[in-house]
C-alpha cells in the first residue's frame, strides 16, 4: 500500500495505477488489475471497496458517473448511474419543509450504484475477472476489521451531533470500549453490510435482487414506515444510462483531448473554463512558476468559473428539459469561448451578477469519493460517486448495513432561496425520476497523436490524481489548466488537503 506522497513518485515506473481515497481499497483495484483485470474491472472493485470503509462518502446507498477510455479505439464511453427522484415526489414536494431535503428519509433518492457498476461490468469489463471477486475482498475487511483512516475521523467529527441524535448511525458508530465515536486508527467492523455486499456478489443477477427482488422490498418497507418516499417501483424503474458519444473537447489544446460525462454532470461547466483559460494562457505564453503566483491568473480563473456557473444553473437531466440541449452546445462553442475570453481580457475588474447571467450555484458537498485507474493496455477509468453530503440523509438501514444519500437536497425547490440567497433554479426542479445537477465531473484527457492519457500519468507522479476529488470541481479545473497551458505539472490545488492513496505496479 502507497500511503505517502514520497510513495506517489514511485508509481512513475509502474505498469498501471489505481488512485482512490483509501489506501486498502487502492491496493484491492491493484490487485485486480494484477490478475489480469482491465481499467473498469479494477474501478469496480475499488468503487465497492470505498463506499464501504469511506462510509461518510459513498456507497450502495449512492450513485457515481463514470468516464471510461479505450486506448485501441481512441474512445470515450459514460455511465451515469446517478440518483433520481422518487416517483411520489414533484416540484412542491419540500416547499413548506424544504429541510426535509437535506436530511431524513425524506431526503433519500433512487440509489443507482449496484445498477451503474453491474451495467460496467456487463459492458465494459475484461470478462476475466468474475463479480464476486470484485466484492469479496471487501467483504473480507468488513468482517475482520479495517483502521479508521483520518479522513473518516475528520467527517465523524464533522456530523458527531447528528450521529448521537440518530439511532441508526449512534449504534454503529460509537466505539464501545471508549463511548465516544471512532477515532483514526481504531478498528471498525461491519458484519451487516458485509452480509449484503455477500449477497450481491454471488447473486446472479444483483440488479434483480437489489433492484426487484428481496432487498427491493426490504429497502421500500424500511423507508416507508419511516415516511420517506422511496417504493420498490421506483427501485424497478431505475436505470443507468451508457452513452456512448459523451463531451469532448480537442480545442482547448494542440495535442489533447478531454472528455466527460453530459448534463446533469458538471463537466460541460469544467471543459468550458478549461477552454477559456487555454485561450487566455496559450501554451509557452507564460513561466510556469510565474504563473503559479500570479494574482491575474486566480482572478480570471474566478471571472471564467462565474461565467461558467451561470450557464450551468439552465442546465438540467436532458431527458426532463431538452432546452438543457441549446446550453451545452454554447459551452462547448468556440464561439461563445472566444466572446467570454475578450470579456475576461477587456475588463480586469468585479463585474456586476447580471453581466455573467444568473448565478444559483449551490453550496460544496463533502460526502463525494474519486477513483482514478490506468490499466496496462493505457485503458483509463475516471469515477466519482457519492452519496450527497457527509453521512448523506444521516439515516442508515439497519437491516442491510447501507447509508443512504440525501441527493432530493441537489434539486431546486420553488421560493427556496440556496445556500447563498440566490433564487433557485426552474431546470433544476424535482421532476418524478428526474436527476439533479451535479459538480462531478469525471475526466479523462489523452493525447491526439499517441492515445496515451498523460495527464493522468503525471498526477500520479505527482500529487496523487487531477481529476475530481472535492465536491466542487475548482481543483479539477485548476489542475487541468495547469497542464494545458504546458507551464504547470498536473496536481490538485497545493493548497488543499490531499487524502490520496495510490497503488500500482
Amino acid at each position: 500500500m502507497v500511503t505517502s506522497t514520497e510513495g506517489i513518485k514511485d508509481a512513475r515506473k509502474k505498469k498501471a495505477a489505481v488512485v482512490s481515497d483509501n489506501g486498502l481499497c487502492s491496493e484491492i483495484g491493484r490487485n485486480t488489475l494484477i490478475r489480469g483485470g482491465n481499467a473498469v474491472d479494477s474501478a469496480i472493485a475499488t468503487t465497492f471497496c470505498v463506499g464501504a470503509l469511506n462510509i461518510h462518502s459513498s456507497g450502495l446507498g449512492g450513485g457515481f458517473m463514470m468516464t471510461m477510455y479505450n486506448k485501441k479505439y481512441r474512445k470515450c464511453s459514460t455511465i451515469d448511474a446517478r440518483e433520481t427522484a422518487p416517483l411520489a415526489t414533484n416540484e412542491k414536494t419540500f416547499a413548506s419543509r424544504p429541510q426535509d431535503a437535506f436530511i431524513g428519509y425524506k431526503s433519500i433518492a433512487t440509489p443507482g450504484e449496484v445498477h451503474g457498476l453491474w451495467t460496467a461490468f456487463k459492458r465494459y469489463g475484461s470478462g476475466r475477472i468474475a463479480w464476486q471477486d470484485l466484492i469479496m475482498p471487501t467483504v473480507n475487511h468488513l468482517k475482520t476489521g479495517y483502521p479508521v483512516t483520518k479522513l473518516m475521523e475528520v467527517n465523524l467529527n464533522y456530523t458527531k451531533n447528528d450521529i448521537l441524535n440518530e439511532p441508526t448511525l449512534r449504534n454503529f458508530l460509537i466505539n464501545n470500549n471508549t463511548n465516544d465515536i471512532y477515532k483514526e486508527g481504531e478498528i471498525f467492523r461491519n458484519p451487516v453490510l458485509a452480509e449484503t455486499l455477500r449477497k450481491l456478489a454471488t447473486s446472479t443477477d444483483p440488479v434483480r435482487l437489489f433492484y426487484g427482488g428481496e432487498m427491493a422490498q426490504q429497502i421500500a418497507s424500511e423507508i416507508f414506515s419511516n415516511e420517506g418516499f422511496l417504493t420498490k417501483r421506483d427501485f424497478e424503474h431505475y436505470r443507468s444510462i451508457i452513452d456512448e458519444r459523451p463531451v469532448e473537447n480537442d480545442k482547448f489544446s494542440d495535442s489533447l483531448v478531454m472528455c466527460g460525462p453530459k448534463p446533469p454532470s458538471g463537466f460541460a461547466v469544467v471543459q468550458f473554463i478549461v477552454d477559456v483559460m487555454s485561450k487566455l494562457y496559450p501554451k509557452g505564453s507564460v513561466d510556469g512558476d510565474t504563473l503559479i503566483t500570479d494574482e491575474e491568473f486566480y482572478h480570471r480563473l474566478a471571472e471564467a468559473q462565474k461565467y461558467g456557473y451561470a450557464q450551468r444553473t439552465l442546465l438540467a437531466d436532458l431527458r426532463f428539459q431538452p432546452n438543457a440541449s441549446e446550453v451545452l452546445s454554447k459551452l462547448t462553442s468556440e464561439s461563445f469561448v472566444n466572446e467570454v475570453v475578450e470579456k475576461i481580457k477587456s475588463s480586469e475588474k468585479v463585474r456586476d451578477l447580471s453581466d455573467y447571467g444568473i448565478q444559483l450555484e449551490q453550496p460544496g458537498k463533502q460526502g463525494t469519493s474519486h477513483i482514478s485507474v490506468i490499466d496496462t493496455e493505457g485503458n483509463s477509468v475516471s469515477l466519482t460517486s457519492t452519496i450527497n453530503n457527509v453521512f448523506g440523509s444521516r439515516r442508515r438501514s439497519e437491516l442491510l448495513g447501507i447509508i443512504w444519500n440525501d441527493q432530493m437536497d441537489d434539486f431546486s425547490i420553488p421560493g427556496v432561496k440556496n445556500f447563498f440567497g440566490f433564487e433557485p433554479s426552474k431546470t433544476n426542479y424535482i421532476a418524478p425520476g428526474k436527476r439533479p445537477m451535479s459538480s462531478i465531473s469525471p475526466v479523462v484527457i489523452y493525447d491526439k497523436k499517441t492515445g496515451e492519457v498523460k495527464p493522468m500519468i503525471e498526477a500520479l507522479k505527482s500529487r496523487g490524481h487531477n481529476m475530481t476529488v472535492y465536491s466542487f470541481p475548482f481543483a479539477t479545473i485548476q489542475a487541468i489548466v495547469r497542464n494545458a497551458d504546458g507551464s504547470l505539472s498536473a496536481s490538485t490545488d497545493h493548497r488543499r488537503p490531499v487524502y490520496m492513496n495510490p497503488a500500482g505496479y
